[in-house]
C-alpha cells in the first residue's frame, strides 16, 4: 500500500529554519530508530532538543525507548535529518572517521 497523501501541512513555527518536512518512510523510520539507539553522546542533546521543544515540560526520556511511528512528523522528520542527513554547515566534523 502506498499511501501518499501529500497533504500539505502548515505549520507557522517561526522558530523553525527552513526545515523540510517530509513524512517518513516505513525504513526510513526503521533507519531512524536504528540511529537512536546507536546515538553518539555528542548527538544525544540535540535529539533531546528537538523531542523535547518549547512545548514539553522538561519530562526525562530515555532515547532509547522512542517509538519513532509514535513521534508527529515534524519530530520524525527533524530528527531524520539532524542525525542522518547531516547538513552541509556541520561538514567540518567527520563523523564517519573511525569505528570505535
Amino acid at each position: 500500500g502506498g499511501n501518499n497523501n501529500s497533504s500539505s501541512e502548515n505549520f507557522n513555527n517561526d522558530d523553525d529554519h527552513d526545515v523540510a518536512i517530509m513524512s517518513l518512510s516505513k525504513e526510513q523510520q526503521v533507519e531512524l530508530s536504528e540511529a537512536l539507539k546507536v546515538l553518539r553522546p555528542e548527538k544525544l542533546e540535540g535529539v533531546m532538543n528537538i523531542l523535547q521543544g518549547p512545548n514539553d515540560c522538561g519530562k526525562s526520556m530515555d532515547v532509547a525507548d522512542i517509538i519513532v511511528e509514535d513521534l508527529d512528523v515534524q519530530t520524525q522528520s527533524k530528527l531524520f535529518q539532524f542525525l542522518l542527513q547531516p547538513t552541509v554547515a556541520q561538514a567540518g566534523t567527520d563523523d564517519n572517521a573511525g569505528d570505535d
